[in-house]
């Protein structure tokens, strides 16, 4: 599908300046180089990267999202969700055996439960896993675990009438 430039929260006078110098879809634009732009359009290299910056991160959020709707509100495929499903990225959890047995790390977006005995390190695995999500933005590691994201754990404490909330943002 091709975005038109009008649509994107470009600056006025940068949208004039695309359209004038003939670019008319964001896909015009997705391979062309800032000092590329700045020269064929007349804007200096700052604003080239800028108005790059904004139609790639309005372009990846076109990008089909989940159950069946893409952020945007339209609807994808199934084959899309299961090639979305198979190039999803993982919290990885810096332990080898761990990571190996949950299948490359902790999906993210998914809801993972873990269970087991009192005292065997639930609590603790959480934990861990919040600090391995700033550790894997930090090494870009290959997760998708940017600045912004949120670990939330949500656990019992004793029954569960009483549960307890943990959100650490990134």
């Amino acid at each position: 599908m091709q975005r038109e430039l009008v649509s994107f929260p470009l600056a006025p006078a940068v949208r004039v300046k695309l359209v004038s110098a003939g670019f008319q879809t964001a896909e015009e634009l997705l391979e062309v180089k800032p000092s590329e732009l700045s020269k064929e359009v007349g804007i200096s290299k700052e604003e080239a990267l800028e108005t790059l910056q904004i139609i790639r991160r309005e372009c990846l959020t076109d990008k089909p999202g989940h159950a069946g709707t893409a952020e945007s509100g339209k609807k994808c495929t199934a084959l899309d969700l299961l090639e979305q499903e198979h190039t999803q990225n993982f919290i990885i959890t810096f332990c080898s055996a761990l990571d190996s047995i949950l299948g490359g790390g902790v999906p993210l977006t998914k809801t993972t439960e873990i269970c087991g005995a009192p005292g065997v390190g639930k609590t603790q695995l959480w934990g861990k896993l919040g600090t391995c999500c700033y550790s894997t933005a930090d090494l870009s590691l290959g997760s998708k675990a940017k600045v912004g994201n949120i670990v939330q754990i949500t656990k019992p404490e004793g029954n569960y009438s009483t549960i307890s909330n943990h959100t650490s943002g990134i």
